[in-house]
């Protein structure tokens, strides 16, 4: 009868084991959903909800401010606001341009850095790097050879200086 006993215990406790454990794969599931959930929301209000909507907004409102200063033709009184406005808008865009450059070019440097070591680890540089040289040279001869024929072409039109068709 005890043997009986013990074997009724190690299936009670297994049993529990079991229980427990999907318990426990039923908790990490629904962290899992809850983290996808959040993950998938980009941005908040409109953005996260609508992002199609929300971009076609924002691209549809650029290309209005767009069109919208090219068509503005201030009075005699207030010449310079045009120019000062497109300034400041320029301004903007050159600041974004910078720093969009800032940001890529280290990126992209790394990663080039990154493919040349793991090259020389792996044993390949030294073919991939012949090509590398051989593709430059290639591509900074044809564009040196177009380059003098399109300056033969067209040198007949230009001379001394002058514009003459």
């Amino acid at each position: 009868m005890k043997q009986a006993t013990t074997n009724d215990n190690k299936y009670v406790e297994r049993k529990l084991d079991d229980d427990n454990g999907q318990q426990h794969g039923e908790n990490e599931e629904k962290e899992e959903e809850k983290e996808q959930e959040q993950t998938s929301k980009m941005g908040c209000g409109i953005m996260g909800r609508y992002p199609v909507t929300s971009l076609l907004l924002f691209v549809g409102l650029g290309i209005g401010i767009g069109i919208g200063l090219s068509l503005w033709t201030p009075d005699q009184d207030d010449s310079l606001s045009k120019k000062y406005t497109l300034q400041w808008i320029g301004l903007i865009g050159d600041l974004f341009l910078r720093a969009l450059t800032a940001v890529v070019l280290p990126i992209v440097f790394v990663n080039i850095v990154i493919a040349v070591v793991d090259m020389m680890l792996v044993g390949a540089a030294g073919g991939v790097g012949a090509k590398s040289i051989g593709l430059y040279l290639s591509t900074t001869l044809m564009a040196s050879i177009f380059g003098v024929i399109i300056s033969v072409i067209f040198s007949r039109w230009f001379i001394a200086g002058e514009h003459t068709l």
